[in-house]
């Protein structure tokens, strides 16, 4: 049986009416059409550019600096980690992935510490739910260049990250890079997050993205932005250790950062709760809710070369979320997303054009 569904398919400078037909749920058409509902908002899926999913499971108040809290490999996760069984962690795992899809989040980022078993451990929870797609970028399990693990760590992923430039030389991280790139995978790194970095040394080893930046300053940035480097954002997590990213620079500069919601065991992997921190936290620096959505966004499928719904390109193999709101909140949609929403207002969830189930969001 055919149904048809009325929205408006969300771009940044304006709303375009459609009908979305469905049979089976499948879609079977999406057209322009001159009947508008500005209170169904059809966007793509979000995107978290930064995860630890690993980390769920590790039910503790975590206490210290970033590196007595995260560093390999004495950090206190990484002890955790030797201490909560695998298959507990795992069951969260399982959990915090299944909460992300139920906010809309069609795609993450995650970095996968513990070598080769860690990413194997993701994988596995990844086949078997539906609707999401994590990539996986592998970390090694010691600072050091193991040519055969990194070539199984390569063969199971989509690339390799590492901790920080503190915790590893400079040419064993380069040789890295060189072996990443001629595998044709990612490479990417945290950067200046609890202190400023050399950004000459990050520019030698040319990672494809950085998460962070938190303490780079302006002329760090033009020459993360001048090389064609990417930066991920964690707002609540650089929040946790009483510190702000220089968000505004970014986007002054004209780089277009993604989104991140970093470590489990500190952040629940929110999409929604990072969008609303980071609109509080910058807007009284002129950035509003459409800088913020973006983040999640356009800017994040831009960064990593996804394909997805974006006018005037409404092809029915897209994969695209429904979103539910108010006649007074469809006069500012961008506002609404950002920093009233929440998974229930998440209508539908299509992937490659396939309506999904909704799951429930049990991130712990």
């Amino acid at each position: 049986m055919k149904e048809s569904t009325y929205g408006m398919v969300y771009d940044p400078d304006h709303m375009i009416p459609v009908e979305i037909v469905t049979e089976d749920n499948r879609v079977i058409s999406i057209t322009e059409t001159n009947r508008e509902d500005h209170t169904r908002i059809i966007l793509p899926g979000f995107v978290n550019a930064h995860t630890h999913i690993g980390d769920c499971g590790i039910g503790i108040e975590p206490f210290g600096t970033v590196k007595e809290l995260v560093a390999p490999p004495d950090g206190l996760k990484h002890k955790m980690y030797r201490e909560v069984s695998i298959h507990e962690r795992m069951e969260y795992s399982r959990k915090a992935v299944e909460g992300m899809l139920s906010e809309g989040i069609t795609h993450f980022i995650d970095f996968r510490e513990e070598g080769v078993d860690g990413t194997v451990m993701l994988r596995s929870i990844l086949s078997g739910i539906e609707g999401i797609e994590g990539r996986i970028m592998s970390v090694p399990s010691l600072q050091n260049f193991d040519i055969k693990e990194v070539n199984k760590l390569i063969s199971v992923s989509q690339g390799i990250a590492v901790s920080g430039l503190a915790e590893w030389d400079l040419d064993v991280l380069s040789t890295l890079r060189k072996f990443t790139k001629n595998a044709k995978k990612k490479f990417t790194i945290h950067f200046s997050e609890d202190k400023r970095e050399d950004v000459e040394k990050l520019i030698e080893i040319a990672p494809d993205y950085i998460v962070h930046g938190t303490f780079c300053t302006e002329t760090d940035l033009a020459r993360i932005h001048e090389h064609g480097i990417k930066i991920v954002v964690c707002p609540r997590a650089n929040l946790f250790f009483g510190n702000v990213a220089p968000l505004k620079v970014m986007l002054t500069l004209g780089i277009k950062p993604l989104l991140g919601t970093d470590n489990c065991f500190i952040n629940r992997p929110s999409i929604f709760a990072e969008m609303e921190l980071s609109y509080k936290l910058f807007h009284h620096t002129g950035i509003d809710a459409r800088d913020i959505l973006a983040m999640a966004t356009f800017n994040a499928y831009n960064a990593m070369g996804i394909d997805h719904l974006e006018y005037p390109d409404l092809d029915i193999n897209k994969t695209f979320i429904t979103f539910r709101m108010s006649e007074r909140d469809a006069k500012h949609p961008e506002y609404a997303i950002v920093n009233f929403g929440t998974s229930d207002r998440i209508e539908d969830i299509f992937i490659n054009g396939l309506k999904k189930n909704r799951l429930s969001t049990t991130y712990h």
